[in-house]
Order: structure tokens, then sequence, then C-alpha cells
């Protein structure tokens, strides 16, 4: 396994964190877009004459829903990409590998979560790494 099969692998494997963590910034941004009754208009875009222009705030808040609807379809094929990944390893390597790139933990925390030596995590981490590798390239 080379270095660029490794990179490959690590950046399929933090894909789904990433795309999961765009998607829910941009739900949020979508629900700050919906006015309440207690709720001041501040995003609503303005007009050289101060006035709202209720279009153009109808079509932002249009664009935004789309973008969660492209965001939810990329984070299920991240997810499927993710669990095809990990199918194959141990239930141990398969919790390793979900707490280094999807949970984000350090590897003490994994091994305080696993009951294992620190060492005993990495080397399963390389191994499941490479076992990856070798049948994705």
């Amino acid at each position: 396994m080379d270095r660029n099969q490794k990179n490959e692998v690590v950046y399929r494997l933090e894909r789904y964190r990433s795309k999961l963590m765009e998607h829910n910034d941009c739900v949020q941004e979508y629900k700050l877009m919906i006015p309440s009754g207690t709720q001041t208009l501040t995003d609503m875009p303005h007009g050289q004459s101060d006035t709202f222009e209720p279009e153009r705030w109808a079509a932002k808040r249009e664009s935004v829903l789309s973008r969660v609807k492209r965001l939810k379809r990329e984070v299920e094929e991240a997810r499927q990409l993710l669990l095809d990944m990990l199918s194959g390893l141990g239930n141990v390597d398969q919790a390793v590998l979900i707490g280094r790139y999807v949970d984000r933990k350090t590897w003490d925390q994994i091994s305080l979560a696993l009951k294992k030596p620190r060492t005993t995590i990495v080397r399963k981490h390389d191994r499941a790494i490479k076992q990856i590798a070798e049948r994705s390239f």
C-alpha cells in the first residue's frame, strides 16, 4: 500500500463527517431564514430604497433549501461508502475507524473507550486502512 492509497482511504473515511457537518450547517442557515412573529427579518434583502424585497428573500430561501436537499443526498452517498468500506472489518477495527474519522477522537480517547492499549489501537487502525486499500485499489 502506497501513501496515495492510504490518503485516499482516509479522505473517503473523513468525507462522511465533513458532508454531515456541511449539511447540518446548511439546515441551520435555512431554519434561521424562516421568520417568526417575534423575530426580526435581519436576513431579508434590502433594495436601494431600503424596502424589503420578498421575492429576492424567497429566492434565497429556495436556493438554500435546494442546497440542503443536494447535501442530504451527498451525506447518504458518503454514508453508504463508509458502510461499504467498513464491511468485512472486525468490530474493534470498525470502532477504531469510526472513532477516529467520524467522531474525531484522539488515540487516547479511543484507547480508553475500547479498553485497549494505545499502541494496539494504532496498529488496528493501520491494519484496517491497509485492508480497505487492498480491497479498494
